[in-house]
């Protein structure tokens, strides 16, 4: 396969810088913030407000980035590579389904959900001295995020596909974990009988870069799924029906896993 396949998938890639910027369009331009320290100049650039909707902005960068730093890496046969990153961008997908549960539902934010939002906003410790001497946060456990984001899923399906959802996520983050973690099953994948030697500048089967990009394209479609609630909560019903229009075209294309 070449760059010139997964047509639908790449069109849909180079659709998502315009409707990001419509919706990060409320919260910019950012302010920007001198640090305190011995060298002048130094500054930070930050959101002029720290709630769950800037949050969800911020988590969005870095999904469309790592979506796209995903296929470069399958196009190149980066295969573990590629679901390292789509492991990660799998928790932007999640935490962003959250936060919108949590603006939405009548019973406000969980406590585990004003965490979250809190800790994202922290700084970093700017030394080894700092960090050693720094208090330890109690981070927001994964499951209670999780918990979120099926709430936000449950408002669209049946309760029987709510639970179907939930097991086919959590046994999908298990598979992308092994990529995280360089567990044995993803070092085999880059071994290749015929020169008996490990593949360390990519994967050079065919087949194999198809199943990444495969993956690829099911995590965009994830993502756009919270792209037009994000469009929704905005009340911008002109790009709700673009993004959704987008993703029933991905959803048909045949390139998903």
């Amino acid at each position: 396969m070449t760059a010139d396949d997964f047509l639908i998938t790449r069109r849909t890639l180079a659709r998502l810088d315009e409707w990001f910027a419509q919706l990060a369009r409320p919260f910019l331009p950012l302010k920007m913030v001198e640090l305190d320290d011995q060298r002048a100049g130094r500054f930070w650039w930050n959101f002029r407000e720290e709630n769950a909707r800037t949050v969800m902005i911020g988590k969005a960068v870095r999904l469309i980035s790592g979506i796209r730093a995903a296929m470069l890496l399958a196009d190149h046969g980066y295969v573990t590579e590629c679901g390292t990153v789509l492991r990660t961008v799998s928790d932007y997908t999640i935490e962003i389904g959250s936060l919108i549960d949590s603006v939405t539902r009548t019973e406000g934010p969980t406590t585990a959900q004003n965490e979250f939002v809190r800790q994202y906003f922290l700084p970093m410790a700017e030394s080894p001295e700092a960090f050693a001497s720094g208090a330890r946060e109690r981070w927001v456990a994964r499951k209670e995020i999780f918990a979120g984001f099926i709430r936000w899923a449950a408002q669209f399906d049946k309760n029987s596909e709510i639970e179907k959802l939930q097991q086919y996520t959590e046994y999908l983050l298990m598979g992308y974990d092994k990529y995280v973690h360089g567990s044995y099953i993803t070092a085999m994948e880059l071994y290749n009988g015929e020169t008996e030697s490990f593949m360390l500048g990519g994967n050079d089967a065919d087949f194999v870069r198809d199943i990444a990009k495969r993956s690829v394209a099911s995590k965009l479609h994830e993502a756009i799924t919270v792209f037009v609630s994000l469009a929704a909560l905005d009340g911008d019903i002109r790009l709700v029906h673009s993004i959704g229009a987008a993703g029933l075209m991905l959803y048909d294309s045949g390139e998903l896993s």
